[in-house]
């Protein structure tokens, strides 16, 4: 199912290199992108201190529900400026319903393609309890798809909010 998707799980490898336009993986394997959203690592790529953007003793650009900086407004402001210097190739996001709506949004206004990662409770995990049910709009149709056989990982614009 996730392969259909363009989705590939790797298991065993590492990233050795980020570069301007490719990933560099432990196997020699390169991944052609203009844009890398890392969530790892002890230092920023080069390119978030040219984008403008206010950023914190380290380099990063923060976004903490702690102090007001997670705010929808903030993460758009980044965002919308990401599309405008064309380094929007894709969104994804998972958990919050708030930048769902966001990126979908924005995702619709600018022709970017989106994934959304759900996070739902899994009795089984394998589809017959139906616990894991979500509501999605598929060709202006409303259609239930259980997040663990169908998903965990779903097309952005067909997710509905909650």
């Amino acid at each position: 199912e996730l392969r259909g998707r363009g989705i590939e799980i790797l298991v065993h490898t590492t990233v050795d290199e980020i570069t301007e336009d490719a990933a560099r993986l432990s196997d020699g394997q390169i991944i052609r992108t203009r844009t890398v959203a890392w969530t790892a690592g002890v230092k920023p790529h080069p390119v978030v201190s040219r984008l403008g953007l206010p950023l914190n003793d380290r380099g990063r650009i923060e976004v903490l529900d702690t102090d007001g900086t997670s705010r929808v407004e903030n993460v758009e402001a980044i965002l919308r400026r990401l599309i405008v210097q064309k380094k929007a190739d894709a969104f994804f996001t998972c958990g919050s319903n708030r930048l769902m709506q966001l990126m979908k949004r924005l995702g619709k206004e600018h022709g970017i393609p989106g994934q959304m990662a759900m996070e739902q409770i899994m009795a089984c995990g394998l589809g017959p309890c139906y616990i894991c049910v979500r509501t999605f709009e598929v060709n202006g149709k409303l259609e239930m798809r259980r997040v663990c056989v169908e998903g965990p990982v779903f097309d952005l614009q067909e997710c509905l909010g909650w």
